[in-house]
């Protein structure tokens, strides 16, 4: 799960590195600062989830408890 947002994190940023400024354009230049703004706020995000991954790999889960959340319709007891 982990490996996926990564990924598109850096897809974000890759895709930010590909932008081309127009010149000529009003708002040229608060669009570029927020660019570089999410830039390192992105860069900032992968650092700290390959420092301390939300999903410890191979992470150990109660199989009571997911199966009681998955089969939870939200429901009041009486109802079902």
């Amino acid at each position: 799960m982990t490996d996926g947002i990564l990924a598109s994190i850096r897809e974000f940023i890759a895709a930010l590195d590909r932008r081309l400024p127009r010149a000529g354009r009003t708002a040229e230049t608060a669009i570029a600062r927020d660019a570089a703004v999410l830039r390192r706020a992105a860069v900032r995000r992968i650092r700290g989830m390959e420092r301390d991954p939300p999903f410890p790999p191979n992470a150990q889960y109660d199989q009571a408890l997911v199966g009681d959340i998955m089969t939870d319709d939200g429901g009041n007891e009486g109802d079902k």
